[in-house]
């Protein structure tokens, strides 16, 4: 049924990119709109597409716009690119966002290393999560001794 509303909301964002063309802004919010949508549906290349659209007008006076490096991460990150999803989760973190999103950036950050086999970065990643002390530090504790001991270490 969640679908199936989500369905019917991407075509009428699609509608509204259309009508919405009176100021840049304007369609950039729709435009941003649709990408979130592409990401609800699981249709990460398109939305991998889109945001990378929405970043290239390069309108950071918008508020939506650091956002957008957070789901172009998250958007690859679903698809497996781990090396790209750390570099624009890197760039959402230096951003400065609320605390909760941060540990969440951090987090994904490190799985991000972790996959990419970048286990010493992982690690400094996911000590930010568990220093910030927001959520889930027990799996990036565990994800920082299992990275330590890939690399043959003891913490």
């Amino acid at each position: 049924m969640e679908m199936a509303i989500l369905r019917k909301h991407f075509l009428i964002s699609k509608k509204a990119k259309k009508i919405v063309k009176s100021t840049i802004s304007g369609t950039s919010k729709s435009y941003l709109l649709v990408r979130e949508t592409h990401y609800q549906l699981h249709e990460y290349p398109e939305a991998q597409r889109d945001f990378s659209a929405f970043l290239a007008l390069k309108e950071t006076t918008l508020a939506e716009y650091p956002n957008a490096f957070y789901g172009l991460g998250y958007a690859l990150f679903n698809q497996k690119k781990y090396a790209e999803a750390a570099e624009y989760f890197s760039k959402y973190i230096q951003t400065q966002p609320e605390a909760s999103r941060l540990a969440d950036t951090n987090l994904r950050l490190g799985d991000s290393y972790f996959a990419a086999g970048k286990y010493w970065p992982a690690m400094e990643a996911y000590d930010k999560v568990i220093t910030a002390n927001v959520s889930n530090t027990d799996y990036a504790a565990f994800q920082k001794a299992i990275s330590y001991g890939i690399v043959d270490r003891v913490p």
